[in-house]
């Protein structure tokens, strides 16, 4: 018996994140769990960083590009910390970061569409690649759908429940 009601807490915890006063406190909270664990891992193992490129193809990284890749874990990371931190600003400032989000995330994607469409050895097509190009197409349409098509009322639902 206790097996379904666990079953059912979990179940209607995702359903309850999904509600669409939620929605947006869901995708922000989410979006930060990855910054903070895809920060500290590149930051402390930089060579991992290659599989994002090159699909475990580059096992060791050179001393200017491990440098370069700790700094953007670092500032990868901290967008975590901003993006657990919103909950506590105005609506205009939390439309203004996902307004932000949105176009970050949508110069990223056009990006690596340039970069895989003259495959000038920059990127490799595969898994890793494939998965990291929907990644920042699913944040690309999750923040834009809240930068571009939900009313202010929507900004003001977050709390400090993050």
């Amino acid at each position: 018996m206790k097996g379904r009601n666990s079953n059912n807490d979990f179940v209607s915890r995702i359903m309850d994140a999904f509600q669409k006063k939620k929605r947006l406190h869901t995708l922000m909270m989410l979006h930060s769990l990855g910054s903070f664990f895809v920060g500290l891992i590149g930051y402390l193992f930089p060579s991992t960083f290659g599989w994002f490129f090159l699909d475990a193809k580059a096992n060791s990284l050179g001393g200017v590009a491990r440098v370069v890749v700790q700094m953007y874990c670092a500032m990868i990371f901290a967008q975590g910390w901003i993006i657990l931190n919103l909950t506590d600003c105005t609506p205009k400032v939390k439309k203004t970061v996902i307004q932000s989000y949105f176009g970050c995330f949508f110069a990223t994607v056009i990006a690596l569409s340039y970069a895989h469409m003259f495959n000038d050895g920059t990127m490799s097509g595969g898994f890793m690649a494939t998965a990291k190009f929907f990644l920042f197409i699913a944040l690309t349409v999750g923040y834009g759908w809240f930068a571009l098509f939900q009313p202010p009322e929507v900004f003001n639902v977050l709390g400090n429940s993050l």
